[in-house]
């Protein structure tokens, strides 16, 4: 292929469509070398649509129409947020596009040169074109009769349908992150994925919210190149943007709640832990202690050399271990019913085996027993008047009824 030929190519690439509208009927395309003999305010609109144009294409079509050096400059700038510039004769609006591809944001830029009887849309970056907006206006040739300050407020309002279905993908994006942070808790690749997609949202608030005020400014402020009957449209397109606008925030908000959800959750967790193994504490601190005392391999300690001393020592841990694991289970009604029975059973095992450590048990359940009732009421929910675990200190001390029975005919 020649070097013309390949320029040709780069230029028709450069062209998207160059078409006059007569009475908001398609007319004739206009050669892109020669659209500032073709416009004709009175009597037809010229539409221009111009992709990635190279700065000499770009310069010379709009100073064809009559912009003036700082409108061009303007135009060969890249930007990255909204702006108007009425420029007098004709109006410049900058828009960022936004398109969602692999769950990112992927932004672009659009110009709207505003003129009489003519507009000039610049597309860089974006990826989804206007064609099927030319195609239902084309089909429509009383919304094309209104003018290209119309067509310019349709264009935006198209705009806002896209960001509309990038809000759609990112909600899914946003919903699968919410579930993998509630069900399995947030790790460290999910704490960085989750501030890239808060980051993604944040900049696509700032570039969406600032075009509701570049459309109320068209609404309210005369200009030139915007009819008085072309006003209300851009303040509809507003109203649009500043509820598209309230969706990617509350999707931002969304994020922080489910980070903040997921945070809770581990807490809990963590929470749970430790409420289980300060239970497991609980529970092996009485054997611990009996152990640890006489495990410290003193000589003389009192019931060391007994013969009874390791059988009276198991009952009695046993008893509080299994008192002390049922209160952590919060099994109320069974330590009711068990703790009497075990205390009765250890205390006539320490009656006839060790009786020293029979009264010394039966004293310290005298003092154990109402606190043992009110952790069992605390496991059942709620305070009982009455208890069996009363009955047990009582029931012990009985016990020792049976030495007058005993040695009564010794009397």
């Amino acid at each position: 292929m020649s070097t013309e030929e390949n320029a040709a190519a780069a230029a028709n690439s450069e062209v998207v469509a160059s078409i006059a509208y007569v009475n908001g009927r398609r007319d004739h395309e206009v050669p892109i070398e020669e659209v500032g003999k073709h416009v004709d305010p009175g009597r037809s609109m010229l539409w221009i649509g111009l992709r990635n144009p190279s700065p000499e294409r770009l310069a010379d079509v709009v100073g064809q129409l009559g912009a003036c050096d700082k409108n061009q400059e303007e135009m060969l700038e890249a930007h990255r947020r909204p702006k108007i510039i009425d420029y007098g004769n004709m109006v410049l609006i900058v828009a960022i596009t936004v398109e969602v591809e692999a769950e990112r944001p992927i932004f672009g830029e659009t110009q709207f040169l505003i003129g009489e009887g003519f507009l000039v849309t610049v597309r860089r970056g974006a990826t989804a074109g206007h064609s099927p907006l030319r195609e239902r206006l084309e089909a429509s040739p009383d919304l094309l009769k209104r003018g290209s300050d119309y067509v310019a407020s349709e264009l935006l309002d198209w705009l806002v349908d896209r960001y509309v279905a990038a809000a759609g993908k990112i909600e899914s994006v946003v919903e699968g992150a919410e579930q993998k942070l509630l069900i399995r808790g947030a790790k460290d690749s999910d704490i960085r994925k989750l501030y890239r997609q808060r980051r993604d949202l944040l900049r696509i608030h700032t570039v969406v919210s600032p075009l509701a005020e570049i459309c109320r400014r068209l609404a309210r402020v005369e200009m030139s190149a915007v009819d008085e009957h072309a006003r209300p449209y851009f303040g509809e397109v507003a109203d649009r943007v500043l509820r598209v606008d309230e969706l990617f925030n509350a999707l931002r908000e969304s994020l922080a709640f489910a980070f903040e959800a997921s945070l809770m959750i581990g807490q809990a967790a963590q929470n749970d832990t430790t409420r289980k193994l300060a239970s497991w504490a609980a529970i092996l601190a009485v054997p611990t202690a009996i152990a640890g005392i006489y495990g410290m391999n003193f000589k003389f300690m009192p019931e060391l050399a007994s013969p009874f001393g390791y059988p009276v020592t198991l009952p009695v841990i046993a008893l509080w271990t299994f008192t002390t694991l049922l209160i952590v289970a919060h099994q109320g009604t069974v330590l009711t019913l068990a703790f009497p029975a075990l205390a009765i059973a250890v205390g006539f095992w320490l009656y006839f085996v060790n009786p020293v450590r029979y009264i010394g048990f039966m004293w310290w359940l005298w003092f154990l027993s109402p606190e043992v009732r009110r952790l069992a009421d605390y496991g059942k929910g709620g305070f009982t008047p009455t208890s069996l675990i009363q009955v047990a200190p009582l029931a012990v001390t009985m016990i020792s009824g049976l030495s007058l029975l005993r040695y009564y005919p010794m009397l």
